[in-house]
Order: C-alpha cells, then structure tokens, then sequence
C-alpha cells in the first residue's frame, strides 16, 4: 500500500526494488494519490506487460482511476467508507459541534467569533484558561450577541443543540455518553480547565462532526490533543498568531502541524456563516462559497460564470451523493480531498490532439507567411493535460523550426499539468487523432512522434524538450513572457464579461507588436477589445494585435 500525497524517485526505487523478489501476485492500493509520475508508470508498464505478473491495482482516486485506465492498467476504486485521507476516514456527515478555547488575549476572538455564527442545529463549547476565581461574565456577554442559549452547565448535563456550554472556572469539563462532566482533579498544562481535556473528549464524541478553533495565549495547553482530534475526522483552525499579541499557544499548536487551517478571525466568521447558511438562496450561497474557496485555497472562482460553477457543483454533489449544497460547502472546505474533485469538475479538461483539424493548417500557414520562422515563442494557456501544446509541437517540428522555438504551457490545475509532463497517452486517443493530424501537418501524422506500447503511447522525448508546463492563473498570475503566438481555447467562455476583459487585457500585454492570438471556436473578440486586435480570420478564431 501507497499512503501518500506524491511519491519521490527514492520511493519509486524502493518500490521496484520490492517487486523483484519473485513474487507473481501482487495487489497494490494507492491511496491518497490523484497523479502518479511516469518512473511509476514504467515499473507498473515493466511488470505487468515485459515481465508479466499479475497485478491487482486499488486507487483512492478516481482521477487517478481514470488516467490509470486510459494507459491500459486496470484498477478498482476503494469504496468511499475506506479511503483515508491525512490519517482520518472520509464521511460525509453533517456538522454537529464546534468548539472554541483559548487563553489570555482570547476572549475578544471568541466574542468576535461566536456572534457571528449562524443559529444552527449544533452545539457550540467554549473553554478559556481565567482565574479560578474569577466571575462568570462570559455567559452574559455572549448571550447579548447570539441566538444560542448560553450558559455554564452542571455536572451531568445532558448535551442539547442550540446551545453554548461554557467551561466554568477551576473545573474540567469532558463530553461523555452526551453529557458534560466536570470536575476539580489534577491540573493538566498547568491549566484548569484544560483545552487538552476537552479536545481529547470532543474527538471521541464527535469525531468528524466537530470543528476546533484555537485562538490566542500562553503555553501549550490543547496541543497535544490536536492529534488525537485530526485522527478522529475532526477540522481544527488555528487563529492567525499576527492577530494575538499572547502567540505561544497558536505557535505550539502550529509546531505539531496537526491542523487544517490557519486564518484571520475575520477569516473564521467567514467560513462558519457561509458553512451554516441555513437561508438556501443557492446564487447568494454560492458566491460566498467561492469567495471561501479563494479565502482557504487560494484559488479566486469569484469571476467566474456561476451558472457554469453552480452546473458543476451540482455535477459533484451527484457524483458524490450529497444531497444538500451546505452539506457540499462544509465537506469541501473542511477536507482537501474533496476541493481536489471540485478543482477538477471547475477545470475544464475536454482536449485532444489535432482538435479541428483545419485550425493547425491555418496555423501553419500563419507562422510560414506573417511570422518569422526562425524562433517562435507560443505560450498555449488552459493547455489541460497536454495534447495541445505537444499538437502544436509536433506542428513546429513538421516545419523544422521546432528546435529552435519554445512552447509554454500553462493550467492553473496543478494534477493536469503533472499528466502533461508524463506525457503519456491512450492508444484511443492517439489513433483517432490520426486522420486530423495528417490535415493540420504539412506531412507525415501523429504516429511518427510517438513510441507505441503494449498499453499506451509515448510522446517522443524530443518533442518534450521545449515544451514547458507550469502553472498559471489567468485571473490571479500577471504576464510573465513576450509571445508570438497565445492559444486560449474555450475558456474565456466561462468567465463573468469583466474577467474576460483583464484576461484579454493580460494575453494584450504578452504579445509582441502583431502577434497573434487563438480562441475557441464557441468564443470571438470581446467589443471593448475591437481596436487592439483585429481579425485574421474569423472563421479560425485568429486575432492579430494591433500596433500600439
């Protein structure tokens, strides 16, 4: 079994040393995987097809599933209750707890937080590190800035929604069979009531249904329970130390790296209004999503079409068996796993080689009669897994200026771009190409650049010298190169008009004097841009930029 994010050449070493002993059956899980480098593919290519043994592959993955399938190695998916992501199981199960604590400098934060969660069928506990004879004011403050009840429970209480127990002075306070239990017995930290005691009883009573915040103060009470909360399912965030002028507590906390996220408080209210939206205003709920996603991943949908982005959220929630589109933001935003699949179903990833055909030929008369063939810059942006970029590689190569020229392709989809690099591909998606490429080539097809497997194909390693993957966000990256030629297919379609104008305003920029830019076939020039490129053929989608 493979546990693991990515895996290094070591690993893949080790691993192909452990395939050696003889053994002919093997099944291998991947787990937590969604790409796989092509050195891996080569020892999975060696042993199931040069040096035949039978292989039972399992993924985590369905991403991985696919490419898996594609280059001719059969798999099965773990069923979901079985996947382990980051040392806990995936559920998809509805929150039902929150918990907050904190030391000195924290109880303006809980305020600041508690006030704005939305009024939901939960359970919230606070616990702060005070003088064991101090008064009991918290209760009263809260309780003039929510609609939850709060109060300090007894011993014994029965655990009830809609309500925040507050840990009392100089008392533990553990979660039990649903009910609170305090009591007076051995400080722990030094502390008393203790962060870690809570933590610890929250994990096994609610597992993957609570959230915990850690906010500001002294020592390192509660860290050591945040490994004990990460393994039960549970989400911990840890209040931004810049915002704390008592930081020791978050900088410990931070030390074990056993928490999910770390954010400003106004970060935090943000979250849990928008995952506890209970008014279902699908358009209004969505837009606050993405500004979350943005907030926690750095990825900025904000501009994007939201029909298209509702179209493929809804898309996952099916795909994934989650009725309820709160349910869907909690999930996502509280495990990384399941932004990857929405990361994917956002990213539009429909691609193949020689893609309208008549495109690359009106291409290729364009660089031989306006450009000069020398040395040709071409930056291909959205280029998705890669059958574009090396399209028109394979075009340059066929004039013979490809050695001397440089392909940049970029996707803000990091899992894309790590296919691409492998540059491996199906035997279907190869062949059909096969007519297409043999129209947008000067002579010659597809088949003479690449190496033909049992399983799969392989794109020539000279024709992957000069083609350069890396990633890039149009609505976020600025211009990092001057280009002869920017190919942008189909994605400008799913941008808001004033995203599509600074991505234009972007491709503007990176041209040089007269370059020329490709767009989709289901795309034309935006009005605002008439007068900086003119058409070169509208049929093609081809603009020319105009002279400054």
């Amino acid at each position: 079994m493979i546990c693991k994010d990515s895996i290094s050449s070591t690993e893949i070493e080790g691993f192909k040393g452990a395939m050696e002993h003889g053994v002919q059956h093997y099944e291998i899980t991947f787990v937590n995987l969604k790409s796989i480098p092509k050195a891996l593919v080569e020892v999975l290519y060696h042993y199931r097809y040069q040096e035949p043994k039978h292989l039972v592959l399992y993924v985590s993955h369905q991403r991985l599933s696919k490419y898996l399938n594609a280059l001719g190695f059969r798999n099965s998916i773990l069923p979901q209750k079985n996947i382990k992501a980051h040392n806990h199981t995936i559920e998809y199960t509805p929150l039902k707890s929150i918990t907050i604590g904190g030391s000195a400098d924290s109880l303006e934060k809980i305020v600041e937080i508690v006030q704005h969660i939305p009024f939901a069928n939960i359970t919230i506990f606070l616990i702060q590190h005070i003088k064991e004879d101090a008064k009991h004011l918290l209760d009263k403050i809260l309780q003039e800035k929510t609609k939850y009840q709060v109060l300090y429970p007894k011993n014994g209480e029965k655990i009830q929604s809609g309500k925040i127990y507050i840990a009392p002075p100089a008392l533990h306070m553990r979660i039990q069979d649903d009910s609170i239990l305090l009591d007076d017995s051995e400080k722990v930290n030094y502390a008393r009531p203790s962060l870690s005691i809570l933590f610890d009883s929250i994990a096994k009573a609610y597992g993957s249904q609570n959230i915990t915040v850690l906010t500001c103060g002294y020592g390192n009470d509660g860290s050591d329970a945040l490994h004990t909360l990460r393994q039960s399912g549970a989400s911990v965030i840890l209040s931004d130390p810049k915002e704390c002028e008592a930081k020791d507590m978050i900088l410990n906390a931070m030390a074990t790296n056993e928490y999910n996220y770390l954010f400003t408080i106004n970060e935090i209210r943000s979250f849990f209004n928008t995952l506890l939206q209970t008014v279902v205003d699908r358009e209004s709920l969505i837009k606050q999503f993405l500004k979350e996603l943005n907030d926690v991943y750095g990825y900025d949908f904000t501009k994007y079409d939201p029909q298209s982005v509702m179209r493929r959220t809804e898309s996952l929630m099916i795909k994934m068996g989650i009725s309820s589109l709160p349910i869907l933001i909690k999930e996502v935003l509280t495990r990384k796993s399941l932004f990857d699949e929405l990361l994917l179903s956002i990213s539009i990833n429909v691609t193949q080689f020689f893609r309208k055909p008549t495109l690359y030929r009106a291409m290729r008369e364009l660089i031989e009669l306006q450009l000069q063939p020398s040395h040709l810059k071409i930056w291909v942006a959205g280029s998705s897994t890669g059958e574009e970029p090396y399209s028109i590689a394979m075009l340059l190569d066929n004039l013979g200026i490809y050695q001397h020229s440089l392909i940049y392709a970029t996707d803000f989809n990091p899992l894309v771009i790590h296919e691409a690099k492998n540059a491996l591909y199906s035997k279907e998606s190869i062949e059909k190409s096969i007519e297409n490429s043999k129209i947008g080539l000067k002579h010659g097809s597809i088949l003479d650049y690449n190496i033909s497997n049992q399983a799969y194909y392989e794109i020539k390693k000279y024709l992957k010298q000069n083609v350069l993957f890396f990633t890039h966000n149009l609505v976020t990256d600025g211009s990092f190169n001057q280009f002869d030629i920017i190919s942008c297919k189909n994605v400008l379609i799913y941008f808001t008009p004033p995203l599509q104008e600074s991505v234009l305003q972007l491709f503007y920029d990176s041209l040089y004097e007269e370059g020329f830019l490709l767009l989709g076939e289901s795309e034309s020039m935006h009005p605002n841009f008439s007068k900086k490129f003119k058409p070169y053929s509208i049929e093609n989608r081809i603009y020319q930029k105009v002279q400054s």
